[in-house]
Formats: structure tokens, C-alpha cells, sequence
């Protein structure tokens, strides 16, 4: 487990390329500090960017392995629920339009 320190700090002229690790900025995510896989490693980023593509890649593919895809039936179920409830919103927006309507007219014959 890596140290961390509450400002990010500079190396230090004398410090540097004698091996001694400077401490690193904390991350925090609700109050808890980032560490292992959220943190990324000084590997990784020193990556080229063929190489992060690779990994983006690779990530990209492990997460869409653990998907749950609906079968055709569901689809078709999903399919058959949307359509009818934009039918019937159209509906509704067009009772609407119509009431509305009728009141601007009725009210445009008063004033007339």
C-alpha cells in the first residue's frame, strides 16, 4: 500500500533519482481514498497509445461478457409496451389539443 499525502508535492532536487518515492496526491472518492484497481499505476501510464487502446479493447470486451441480453421474446414484449404507450400518449396530447382548442376559440367568439 502506497502513501499518500494531503498536497501534491514536487520532487525534490535532492531527492530525485536517488530511489527515494515521493508521496502522491490522495484521491478521494466519498471520503474513502482511491487505492488498487480506481488508481492508475505509473505502468500504465506510461503506456503508448496503441497499447491503451489494447487495454481499453480488452476492458471494453470483459465488461460486455457480463451483460444479460434480453431473448427475441422479451424484445418483442418490450417492443409491443412501447408502442402502445406512445399510442396512447399521442392520444392523450391530441384530447388535449382539442379541448385547448375549443376554449382559445371560445374565448376568441366572446371577445369578437
Amino acid at each position: 500500500m502506497q502513501a499518500c499525502s494531503t498536497m501534491a508535492s514536487a520532487a525534490a532536487s535532492k531527492a530525485e533519482g536517488w530511489g527515494f518515492d515521493s508521496l502522491q496526491a490522495c484521491q478521494f472518492f466519498l471520503g474513502i481514498p482511491l487505492q488498487g484497481q480506481f488508481m492508475a499505476t505509473a505502468t500504465e501510464q506510461k503506456l503508448g497509445p496503441i497499447a491503451r487502446l489494447q487495454v481499453f479493447y480488452d476492458e471494453v470486451m470483459a465488461e460486455m461478457s457480463k451483460v444479460t441480453w434480453p431473448t427475441l421474446d422479451d424484445l418483442k414484449v418490450s417492443t409491443k409496451v412501447t408502442m402502445f404507450l406512445l399510442l396512447a400518449m399521442a392520444a392523450i396530447v391530441f384530447l388535449f389539443d382539442k379541448i385547448f382548442e375549443q376554449f382559445v376559440l371560445m374565448l376568441l367568439n366572446l371577445t369578437g
